[in-house]
């Protein structure tokens, strides 16, 4: 029995001497019992080193860096005094060094241990002995640096990135808005309408050829803007996915008449390229019954706008020009097969948005829309590289068209954080569909709903998105249709029809802003003038102000400062005006030196609450910052409104025109 008690002890000391970490066993005043060859390697100490350190009473503690000499001395007392075992790492003097052959380079850097112990203790629970592990992670730690350090580099640098894209998106939107507005201003001083291709019976002394020449150029110049507007929303639209920046925010919209809505902001366009285009609504659409539904209108239209001008730009040089927009609707996912299209798989783990409480308890429908065209079409090769990040169908397609390559690549990340997929169909030669689809919720109607009077209905014989004056729905809109709409299997709109002449008169019809009073807040010249010669181009009167100090001025003398609030404040303005000046309006840019349009805002918003302005001023926020957040803010410093540059003045002064009849509304109420 002592012999096999002998053997068992012998091959348990052997397996302790030939273990790959360091063992102990110790009393509790740290005299040791037993410690392996392994400890003292991973120590970085002689047996005869330890021996004279401990007959120094320093033992091992010697070999412990000095900022982590506390935190292990206070461990191994709670150990050996209360018998608390302990898990932690520490670092040692010595220096660790490792070669990687790989890479043919040294690594350096602290000695790193990992120890564990726990206590022996006695019949009473006294701890009579502890025992122990330490192993070295040098490497480890060394690698959880590095990593550490990578991931904070890679952070700052795309935090740099932001903001250079955010940089570059302010730098070239503000001379596109620039450029927009003097090209229109070139147009408006012709007396022409934007999409017309023929000179009006007087031609400001312009012979035709010059006139075309002037006309074609202008033309020109909006298109290159606003082709290099949309490079600019793509390359911030991918900041934000790739910054898990873009959130998804339903609404309640009607699919027909948003993509009217779509189709009417490119009839200019469609017409200048003498493009055929027909909205389509199937009838799956119609036999579901589909009215309003809760999902996001703004990046359903952002891929739809993508699809929408890729189409345009393929199809205007085709001999066959017509793009066709299908509309369909189902209760479950669809296969796509109506159009052929082959869907791109959806790449893993997105998250189901329309499950949020925002979206409503509406009946899951998904809503399908397919853009055909009669363009070029794609080879198989072309079409293996589609929907991928700064991709082209080929080389030759950005000499010829043009394009980011992000468009595509940008409408399948929206469409698959929608719960949808997206795909094409095409053949070199014959045009090419493509197809998306988006998992939405039918808008279910509420009692105390603020948006009954938005309420809308498919009724009977009524064409989609068309206004239904005097029907029967349009005087009861205060409850919502129950009845499936009996509507022909499948209605055609025809949105925008080739112009049959070019030598038809030219309409003159130009916006009207009704002699509004404005005050333009903007630090760039070029900017400035060129927007207050517009607006008074259509009829406003225009001040300007150069920052937000001058703003702040100006308006103590308008009819919206208060005076007798001021002679109370024993503050009177000093002033040769007799009559104040009549002010309706602010546009207000936010970059800006001495004070910014922020800072502005917020000062007239708190003017306001105390009593020195007579009533809310109505302030636009002009801007080339067009992120969603920085929208955002602006609106929560006190803007009543944002646009982003560039723009195009006949399509501010509408919202200029209803900003200040809705306030006026609102204080004829009060």
């Amino acid at each position: 029995m002592r012999q096999e008690t002998d053997e068992s002890q012998a091959r348990f000391r052997r397996l302790a001497e030939t273990a790959p970490l360091g063992m102990y066993l110790m009393k509790p005043d740290g005299s040791p019992i037993y410690l392996n060859d392994a400890y003292f390697d991973t120590m970085g100490l002689t047996k005869e080193e330890f021996e004279e350190a401990r007959e120094r009473g320093v033992g091992w503690a010697d070999q412990i860096h000095e900022d982590d000499v506390a935190i292990v001395g206070e461990a191994y007392k709670n150990l050996s005094v209360y018998g608390v075992p302990f898990n932690l790492e520490y670092r040692l003097k010595k220096p660790w060094k490792f070669y990687d052959s790989a890479t043919g380079t040294e690594m350096t850097g602290p000695t790193w241990l990992h120890a564990t112990a726990i206590a022996e203790r006695d019949e009473s629970g006294k701890p009579i002995a502890f025992q122990g592990w330490v192993i070295e992670i040098s490497l480890k730690k060394f690698s959880e640096r590095l990593l550490a350090e990578r991931l904070e580099d890679a952070l700052a640098t795309k935090q740099q990135a932001d903001r250079f894209i955010d940089m570059t998106s302010h730098e070239m939107r503000n001379p596109l808005s620039a450029i927009l507005q003097s090209a229109d201003a070139i147009l408006t001083c012709l007396g022409i309408d934007q999409s017309a291709k023929h000179a009006p019976e007087q031609s400001m002394s312009l012979t035709g050829d010059s006139w075309e020449m002037v006309v074609e150029s202008a033309q020109t110049i909006i298109l290159c803007a606003q082709h290099q507007k949309r490079i600019v929303d793509d390359i911030l639209t991918l900041s934000k996915l790739d910054s898990n920046l873009l959130v998804i925010s339903p609404d309640k919209v009607s699919l027909p008449g948003l993509l009217e809505k779509c189709l009417k902001m490119y009839e200019a366009e469609i017409v200048r390229a003498d493009i055929e285009v027909v909205l389509e609504v199937e009838s799956s659409y119609i036999e579901l019954g589909v009215d309003s539904v809760m999902l996001d209108s703004s990046r359903v239209l952002q891929v739809v706008i993508n699809l929408l001008t890729n189409a345009i730009k393929f199809t205007q040089h085709s001999k066959r020009r017509r793009i066709t927009i299908y509309i369909e609707a189902s209760l479950s996912q669809p296969s796509g097969e109506n159009h052929r299209a082959s869907f791109i798989e959806q790449k893993p783990n997105r998250p189901d948005a329309t499950s949020n409480e925002e979206w409503g308890t509406g009946e899951e429908v998904y809503l399908t829309i397919a853009v055909e065209d009669t363009g070029k079409g794609l080879t198989e090769d072309e079409l293996k590289v589609l929907f991928h990040r700064f991709s082209q169908a080929s080389p030759k397609t950005y000499k010829q068209y043009g394009g980011s390559g992000l468009g595509l690549f940008i409408s399948r990340e929206l469409t698959e954080l929608q719960g949808g997929r997206i795909g094409v169909h095409s053949a070199a030669g014959k045009g090419s569909t493509f197809t998306f689809y988006v998992k939405s919720r039918r808008y279910v109607w509420r009692k105390n709903s603020t948006d009954l009077l938005q309420h809308a209905h498919l009724t009977k014989g009524s064409p989609i998105g068309s206004e239904r004056k005097g029907s029967a729905a349009s005087t009861n809109d205060s409850m919502p249709s129950l009845e499936v709409p009996s509507i022909p299997q499948r209605r055609r709109s025809i949105v925008a029809p080739r112009p049959q002449s070019i030598s038809q008169p030219v309409p003159k019809a130009r916006v009207d802003s009704g002699g509004l009073d404005v005050l333009v807040v903007e630090d760039n010249i070029i900017n400035q003038r060129v927007m207050a010669t517009q607006l008074r181009r259509l009829g406003c009167n225009v001040h300007v102000a150069n920052h937000g100090v001058e703003a702040l001025e100006f308006l103590r003398t308008t009819t919206f400062w208060n005076r007798e609030m001021e002679d109370m404040a024993g503050t009177p303005i000093e002033d040769d005006l007799d009559q104040p000046i009549p002010l309706s309006m602010v546009l207000m840019d936010l970059e800006m030196p001495v004070l910014g349009g922020l800072g502005c805002v917020k000062q007239i918003r708190g003017l306001q609450q105390e009593g020195f302005l007579k009533s809310h001023v109505p302030v636009i926020a002009i801007t080339a910052n067009a992120r969603s957040e920085q929208i955002t803010i602006a609106i929560q410093h006190g803007m009543d409104s944002v646009v982003t540059k560039p723009f195009r003045i006949p399509d501010l002064v509408p919202q200029m025109e209803a900003l200040v009849l809705q306030l006026e509304s609102q204080r004829n109420e009060a």
